[in-house]
């Protein structure tokens, strides 16, 4: 047993350069085969590709715990475990995550992220500050060095005796874009992570963690999501790796869901495969995935869960919310009615008050016509003219007799206007009356003359011009 120990420790040594650049995902990522890339709507995505946060619709939070080669032959305890946060807003979405992987006490790697993105139509763009860390316990391997011949050596291990941990910043950029060209069930994404290849040795050596380059693509329709992806680690071997993952989902209840997973993943030289279980309801989601390597078939494989939390009223769109859309619509069309018949009581109003002026308007004729004739008239005849000129309509022209009923509210200009052209057609109705009562030519002129000097404003009154051209000039009456 004790050499076992010594030989997993040594082997966590070896590959200290290679645990570094591991990346830890959620359950629901690594039963897709960890294509992740162009997933939206989760806060896992976050650790692939920064983008992936804006896209999410309601604030979210997962926790994830995964057991690693539980099968040992020495009982090693390799886990590990993650706390995922974000927070969707109008303008910039937000995202922190927190892993851990962890063998006992003997090693810890550490990533912490911050990310920030913002959604423009159906293209998002994301960056993610990473802190990244790892480091060695102290033990009797560390304080006792393994020699080349794989015996003790009673001294401290070289590479322990300036310092037992690292930490370095790194930086992830990344892009997806939702509805590509149109096609709306599709969606791209692009990241690339550790763009300044932090160091994370511990002595004067180099283990940088290498950049990557991610592509991929995602085929969700409403029941089915299909993504693939390959990745470039620009590292002196020139490793790549192809993801593909596959999930189908069956309504369960009205509000919840179920989901099968399977995934694949095809590394430089080795690969893996996985499968996965999820439920889902508005508020609340389970997910479980087992994932088996080619090259440790016998010890286990990985296993991990991930619970999460999703809070805030579905956005519009989804299942939930649209019964209360619904009724939102219904209410709309009401109030719609309510204000159609606002306005065709309006309409009646408006012409119930046209009638009304038209009546006022009628009445001021009689009065006016009334006022001017009665002025020819002896005292004794007034009464019973006005009572004759109430009886029927007023004297008006023939040209405002065919002018169609006014149906807008008049101004005060148009009422001045109105009244002093029904005024210049009375007046010269009392000019024909004088002429048939046979005044002279000079009696004419003048009346004709004041009745164009008063209502000019009124513009052309052409029966003026009419008259004055019939008068022949004659020498005036002294």
């Amino acid at each position: 047993m004790r050499k076992q120990k010594i030989l997993t420790f040594l082997l966590l040594l070896s590959l200290a350069k290679v645990t570094a650049a591991l990346e830890i995902t959620s359950a629901r990522s690594t039963a897709l085969g960890d294509a992740f890339l162009s997933i939206d709507n989760d806060i896992d995505a976050l650790r692939l590709n920064p983008a992936s946060l804006g896209q999410l619709s309601r604030p979210q939070i997962s926790f994830s715990y995964g057991r690693i080669y539980p099968q040992l032959d020495d009982s090693t305890n390799i886990y590990d475990f993650g706390m995922a946060a974000g927070l969707a807003t109008k303008k910039l979405n937000l995202g922190f995550i927190w892993d851990e992987r962890r063998l006992d006490l003997l090693y810890y790697e550490r990533s912490i992220i911050f990310g920030a993105a913002r959604k423009v139509r159906n293209l998002s763009l994301g960056l993610g500050l990473k802190i990244l860390g790892r480091g060695y316990g102290e033990n009797d391997y560390t304080t006792n060095a393994v020699g080349d011949d794989g015996m003790l050596t009673g001294i401290s291990d070289p590479l322990f005796r300036t310092r037992r941990d690292q930490q370095q910043l790194s930086l992830d950029i990344g892009g997806q874009l939702q509805k590509p060209l149109g096609f709306s069930d599709w969606a791209l994404a692009l990241a690339i992570r550790n763009l300044n290849e932090p160091n994370m040795a511990m002595g004067d050596v180099s283990d940088p963690v290498y950049r990557k380059i991610a592509l991929g693509i995602c085929w969700h329709p409403e029941k089915i999501l299909l993504a693939i992806e390959t990745t470039r680690v620009f590292d002196p071997t020139g490793n790549y790796s192809v993801n593909i993952g596959l999930e189908r989902s069956w309504k369960v209840f009205s509000r919840s869901q179920c989901f099968f997973r399977a995934g694949a993943a095809s590394l430089t030289g080795s690969g893996k495969i996985s499968l996965g279980l999820g439920y889902q309801e508005d508020f609340v989601r389970l997910d479980y995935s087992f994932v088996l390597p080619f090259f440790a078939t016998d010890i286990g494989g990985i296993h991990k869960v991930t619970f999460g939390l999703i809070f805030g009223p579905p956005p519009p769109g989804e299942k939930y919310y649209q019964s209360q859309l619904e009724q939102v619509r219904t209410e709309l069309r009401t109030k719609q009615q309510e204000i159609e018949n606002i306005r065709e009581e309006k309409i009646r109003l408006q012409e119930e008050l046209n009638r009304t002026l038209n009546d006022i308007n009628d009445y001021q004729k009689r009065i006016d016509y009334y006022q001017q004739v009665i002025a020819t008239m002896s005292v004794n005849q007034p009464a019973a003219v006005a009572t004759q000129e109430l009886k029927k309509p007023a004297v008006v022209s023939p040209a405002e007799t065919r002018k169609p009923e006014v149906r807008e509210i008049p101004t005060d200009r148009k009422i001045r206007q109105e009244k002093l052209r029904q005024e210049y057609y009375y007046s010269l109705s009392y000019y024909y009356k004088l002429r048939e009562l046979g005044i002279t030519p000079k009696e004419r002129y003048d009346i004709l003359t004041r009745i164009q000097r008063k209502y000019r404003e009124l513009g052309e009154l052409k029966e003026i011009e009419e008259e004055l051209r019939k008068i022949t000039p004659t020498p005036l009456d002294k």
